[in-house]
């Protein structure tokens, strides 16, 4: 028994139809792990890897940015502002970009509240790529 998995970008589908034997992506409060036949929910995704087990156990890593996720009766669709490929990441793009978040965090106030909680979610995404490029899942 499988799921199908829909993720769909801002600029439109990413994966369609993908059939899929387990999930795990990061909720709002930790982990979230759907398999066939889960409950029908609708659930924050946070910025973080999502392990996917296809048939036959193969296991695809892919970096989120946060999101939504619907879960349904026979598949699962997930909202969100990107999610790439552990193959597709660009590592040094990766890399200059955590360390760009790195120095301006150094320069924040704590008076400057709301751009402290967007460098802190690139710091994260960066992050994240960074790690599911390596092949790290948690």
């Amino acid at each position: 028994m499988s799921l199908k998995l829909d993720v769909v970008e801002t600029d439109g589908a990413r994966i369609r139809d993908l059939e899929v034997e387990e999930i795990a992506l990061p909720g709002a409060d930790g982990q979230i792990g759907v398999l066939p036949m889960h409950i029908q929910m609708i659930s924050v995704v946070g910025i973080g890897p999502m392990r996917l087990v296809l048939k036959g156990g193969i296991t695809k890593l892919y970096a989120l940015a946060g999101g939504f996720m619907e879960v349904l009766h026979d598949g699962v669709r997930i909202l969100t502002e990107s999610c790439e490929a552990s193959e597709d990441i660009d590592v040094e793009r990766a890399q200059k970009a955590f360390d760009r978040a790195t120095a301006r965090l150094q320069t924040l106030s704590p008076s400057q509240e709301e751009e402290f909680k967007a460098v802190t979610a690139s710091l994260k995404r960066a992050q994240t790529r960074i790690d599911v490029a390596a092949g790290k899942f948690m």
